[in-house]
């Protein structure tokens, strides 16, 4: 594993600014079998040189605001892009799936399938920032859609860590998520620790 690089749009995060992202979180209170593997892969993990999240910091990243940092973001600005944003998603079902673990190059995490509906509420919210705040707000490279567990802070051997994570068994798990939050995210590029907040309410996805 090699020291995960927190990126703000097409360029390096700016140290101690927060940054507007949209998240779908991770609940692991309807998610009980997603918990005890995330429990297992923390287990599996420990002693490797990652910083780990918290349990209520476990998400799945649909996009990033990349033209301001929050802080020049007026108010204003915040209102209308949570406004667009909820309007956009009104009609999204909530996310069925499943989700397995894999050691992967900066960290572990929790790869997720099928991929497609989710691919579909990136998009939503690509197309929401980019009517909101035009195409120089749109240059973070959108990943498949994954939950990290944490991110490596110093260069390791991948495969001792792959080869632990490897023997979780059962090791695919239903995934459920309802909700979609606007977020002011806080790395640390040193420790590679995540914070983050909701700065509204949050959106739920349409129920089955």
């Amino acid at each position: 594993m090699k020291p995960h690089e927190y990126e703000f749009g097409d360029r390096p995060w700016p140290d101690g600014k927060g940054v507007l992202q949209v998240y779908a979180p991770i609940d692991l209170t309807i998610n009980p079998e997603a918990a005890a593997l995330v429990d297992k892969i923390r287990d599996a993990m420990d002693g490797a040189p990652v910083s780990m999240l918290d349990t209520p910091g476990l998400h799945v990243t649909l996009d990033l605001v990349a033209d301001k940092v929050i802080e020049d973001l007026t108010q204003s600005e915040r209102d209308d892009l949570e406004d667009a944003l909820r309007s956009r998603l009104a009609d999204m079902p909530v996310y069925h799936g499943f989700a397995y673990p894999i050691a992967y190059a900066v960290g572990p995490i929790m790869d997720i399938s099928p991929a497609g509906p989710l691919r579909t509420l990136q998009q939503a919210a690509r197309d929401t920032i980019r009517s909101a705040r035009g195409d120089t707000a749109c240059t973070f490279r959108q990943a498949k859609p994954h939950m990290s567990l944490g991110y490596c802070h110093t260069p390791t051997d991948t495969d001792p860590w792959s080869r632990k994570v490897r023997q979780i068994d059962p090791a695919v798990v239903p995934l459920t998520i309802t909700t979609v939050e606007l977020v002011d995210v806080r790395p640390d590029n040193v420790t590679k620790e995540l914070g983050w907040k909701p700065i509204a309410p949050s959106i739920p996805l349409r129920a089955d």
